[in-house]
């Protein structure tokens, strides 16, 4: 008891010293901070600098994602394997683009420097196409091809962030512009490169997002590449002075990592780009104003905080000592229980350590029943079991695809030589693994025994899941593609033929004077006004429908079991509510509205063009009678 009451009155102490603590350091920062709020307003720049590092890095992540789903999609294997089929991998390509508005280009070149394949776009509001064979050109001349044919081959490499390049001449106006490439090897033999370019404009804008600093973006020299005043962007392109006229500490910029002027932080960017990029990051009035407001809120906030913390932790230590007391010898005993366990655990690992480092596959061995005879710990890491657990177990506790049956013709037609296969596994917690499986047959002290490995291939069946996505998915909108929307259509053309009775419409729409739109309120708006217009249509039509973004301001749709009145009403009702539900944005108000055209699908069209070029010329008889209207084709109406 009475080492209770000593260690009571010592808490008691410590509370008291960490109130005062508490006090006298909330006293201490406000009069610092007072003097110091610069510094203050500095390591937040040090933060946000960080955070746009961060940023970077992310898309660049993503980029070296899609570069290297596309060198291990199916089309573009084919093409290497037969260079004259390469209108699979020009498609996918052109997809892809069209998913992605930052997408340039894409092109694969020959070592030569020869393009074989070439999808581009003019600009961020243009569609991409695939350039014809006469347009091709020779790219052994530019900096990142020479650097290309010089990197190891299979490797990602990003070039520098600069303007785009024409005939060996600036493009005007301005692109700013980032390459990611990647050398391709085939069968041993170094076979081209493929190139992605990205348009950075909307990266950038978005790096540049923070109102309270004024940003400058510049290479590794000092050449200002992107400036929050825009006259003063890509200096070195214009013959203008570099960083030396803004900043005159500017060769502590360019030679330190990170930097603390002033007024200033500067960091040079940790990325993968062949130009090394330092952000600069320059305060304004506005900002120290909103840290001290900030800084005295959090400051009061946090010490109330402490100081409440700090009196429940005081309670909670004078319950734990008592109970500590109270039960000191049971503790004792299940502390040297515990430590006697976690010596005799340490030793099992230490044993079991050879068997886990023996392989990254799963390994397992089977007899003709499919039983477990032997396993690698990584088998049994892979379904989630413990080792006594596994040895229990037969094929059919793990295979998912195939019955009992087809798992013993399987195990029949494996041979002495090893076969390979792909399936899936069930954990135990019941979810699925996909697997590559590589068996055969081997015989052990006279008894023939399956032997097989097992390897995960989740991450990369979710690599081609991703970009069946970018071909499939409209990068803005997040609607189906053209190609999704194609599909569908031929399956409800061929639900007509097989059923008379069955109804359905197609339906094309465009935005009525969508490019005025983009002259008057910029392009990010344009975009905005697509995203308003695409929650309109999906809040009226059905599940069983589907609205499709065929590019630009050019959408489609196919309304399921309607006829040509009821598509009317459908179609009227979402006309309206868009006039009715004007876009907010930046301080507008901006009215949009929608020409119409629709076709019934019928079994005598002869194919999915046919039905949507009906479409189509109901759409332009629409414009042509004044827009912001509905027009359904007909043969007899000049049709």
């Amino acid at each position: 008891m009475l080492n209770l009451q000593k260690h009571n009155r010592l808490i008691f102490i410590v509370m008291l010293v960490a109130s005062i603590a508490v006090t006298t350091s909330f006293i201490m920062q406000l009069s610092v901070f007072s003097s110091k709020i610069e510094d203050v307003a500095l390591n937040n720049a040090v933060e946000k600098s960080s955070e746009r590092e961060a940023f970077l890095k992310s898309f660049l992540k993503s980029a070296e994602r899609s570069i290297t789903a596309l060198r291990n999609s199916a089309s573009f294997r084919a093409f290497l394997e037969d260079p004259a089929n390469k209108a699979p991998f020009a498609e996918l390509a052109l997809n892809i683009a069209s998913g992605n508005r930052d997408i340039m280009g894409i092109r694969f070149l020959e070592p030569s420097g020869r393009e074989v394949v070439r999808v581009f776009r003019d600009d961020l509001t243009s569609e991409p196409m695939i350039t014809p064979e006469s347009s091709l050109q020779n790219k052994f001349h530019r900096y990142y091809i020479q650097h290309a044919l010089n990197i190891p081959i299979e490797t990602v490499w990003f070039s520098n962030l600069d303007l785009n390049m024409e005939f060996q001449e600036v493009e005007v106006p301005f692109k700013e512009t980032l390459r990611v490439l990647r050398p391709v090897l085939y069968l041993g033999e170094f076979k081209g490169v493929l190139v992605i370019n990205y348009h950075m404009e909307r990266m950038i804008d978005e790096l540049f997002a923070a109102p309270l600093y004024k940003m400058i973006l510049t290479d590794g020299q000092g050449n200002i590449l992107v400036h929050h005043n825009e006259d003063r962007s890509w200096s070195h392109y214009k013959g203008d002075a570099g960083l030396e006229v803004e900043i005159p500490e500017f060769r502590h910029v360019l030679e330190n990592d990170t930097y603390r002027g002033n007024t200033f932080f500067s960091r040079h960017l940790d990325l993968p780009t062949n130009n090394n990029l330092i952000l600069v990051l320059a305060l304004n009035d506005d900002y120290l104003a909103l840290q001290k407001s900030q800084f005295l809120r959090t400051s009061v906030y946090s010490s109330v905080t402490t100081l409440v913390i700090t009196a429940l932790v005081g309670l909670v230590l004078v319950a734990l000592f008592r109970r500590f007391f109270n039960e000191y010898d049971v503790r004792e005993k299940s502390i040297h229980s515990l430590v006697k366990l976690n010596h005799q655990i340490n030793s099992l690992l230490e044993k079991n350590k050879a068997y886990m480092e023996m392989a990254s596959d799963g390994i397992h061995v089977m007899n003709k029943d499919g039983d477990l005879v032997a396993f690698s710990h990584s088998f049994a890491h892979m379904l989630g079991y413990k080792e006594e657990e596994l040895s229990a177990l037969n094929i059919r506790d793990w295979q998912v695809k195939l019955s009992p049956e087809q798992m013993k013709e399987k195990m029949s037609a494996v041979t002495g030589s090893a076969s390979k296969y792909e399936t899936r596994h069930k954990r135990k917690d019941g979810s699925p693994i996909d697997v590559e499986v590589t068996e055969k047959w081997i015989v052990i002290d006279g008894e023939r025994l399956l032997y097989a490995s097992s390897r995960d291939i989740s991450e990369r069946k979710q690599m081609e899941q991703e970009l069946e996505k970018l071909a499939n998915t409209d990068f803005l909108t997040q609607l189906p593609t053209r190609r999704v929307f194609d599909e569908r259509l031929s399956e409800e053309l061929e639900r007509c033929r097989r059923n008379d009775t069955y109804l359905a419409t197609a339906v094309m729409m465009d935005v009525d004077h969508f490019k005025e739109i983009n002259d008057s309120y910029g392009h990010a708006v344009g975009d905005i006004a697509l995203k308003h217009l695409t929650n309109v249509i999906q809040d009226e039509i059905r599940r069983v429908d589907l609205v499709a973004r065929f590019g630009g301001d050019e959408f489609a749709l196919i309304l399921v079991s309607t006829d040509e009145v009821t598509a009317i009403n459908y179609l009227e009702r979402m006309r309206q509510k868009l006039a009715m539900t004007p876009l907010i944005v930046e301080g507008y108000s901006i009215t949009m509205s929608v020409s119409i055209g629709i076709a019934a699908i019928t079994s005598v069209d002869e194919d999915s063009h046919t039905v949507l070029k009906k479409a189509d010329k109901a759409l332009y008889r629409a414009k042509d009678l004044g827009r912001n209207r509905i027009e359904v084709f007909h043969d007899g109406n000049g049709d």
